[in-house]
C-alpha cells in the first residue's frame, strides 16, 4: 500500500514559519482563511491546504492560541472597516420603467445611494467581529438576578380526589 504524496509540494509536517505567516496575514487583513492561503501560495511553495491547516490547529495548542490572538486583532480591523463602510456612499444606478397598457412609456435612470447594501456589510462585519472576539464585541448578557424568592410549602391531603373521579 502506497502512502499518498503531497499535492503541489504542500507540507505534510508542522511548519512553524508557515504557521506564523498565516497568523500574521490573518491579523493584518480582513481576508478569509482561504484568501490568506491563496495569497501565501502565490508567494511561497509549501502552503498547507485547508484540511491540513485545521489538522495543525487541532494538534498544536500554541498555534491555536496564536490563531485566537490573530482573529481578535482581525476583529478590530472588521470594526474599523464597518465604520468606513457606514461613512462611505455606495452609489448605484436605479432604473424605473413606467408602463401603460403593456408598453413602455418612460424609462428613468438615476444614481442613488445603495443604503441596504451598506447596512448588510456593516451588520456582517459586526457579526464577524463578535464571532472572533466575543468578549469585546459580542452581545453582553447580564445574568444578575435581584429581588427575593418566596417559597411556600403546600401539603396535599392524600384523600383529596379530582371532582368526577
Amino acid at each position: 500500500m502506497e502512502t499518498a504524496k503531497p499535492k503541489r509540494g504542500r507540507p505534510l509536517k508542522w511548519d512553524a514559519e508557515m504557521a506564523a505567516a498565516i497568523c500574521e496575514r490573518l491579523a493584518s487583513t480582513n481576508e478569509s482563511l482561504p484568501d490568506v492561503l491563496a495569497y501565501l501560495r502565490k508567494r511561497k511553495q509549501k502552503v498547507p491546504c485547508v484540511s491540513l491547516f485545521y489538522r495543525w490547529r487541532a494538534q498544536k495548542a500554541d498555534f491555536r492560541e496564536a490563531l485566537k490572538v490573530a482573529r481578535e486583532q482581525q476583529s478590530e480591523l472588521d470594526i474599523d472597516e464597518a465604520y468606513r463602510v457606514a461613512r462611505t456612499s455606495c452609489l448605484c444606478e436605479m432604473t424605473t420603467v413606467k408602463r401603460e397598457k403593456g408598453r413602455v412609456v418612460e424609462t428613468i435612470t438615476r444614481t442613488v445611494d445603495n443604503v441596504e447594501r451598506s447596512k448588510l456589510l456593516v451588520q456582517t462585519l459586526f457579526r464577524r467581529a463578535a464571532l472572533f472576539n466575543p468578549a469585546r464585541f459580542g452581545d453582553k448578557i447580564d445574568l444578575a438576578v435581584a429581588g427575593e424568592v418566596a417559597v411556600k410549602r403546600v401539603v396535599l391531603d392524600p384523600k383529596w380526589r379530582r371532582a368526577g373521579a
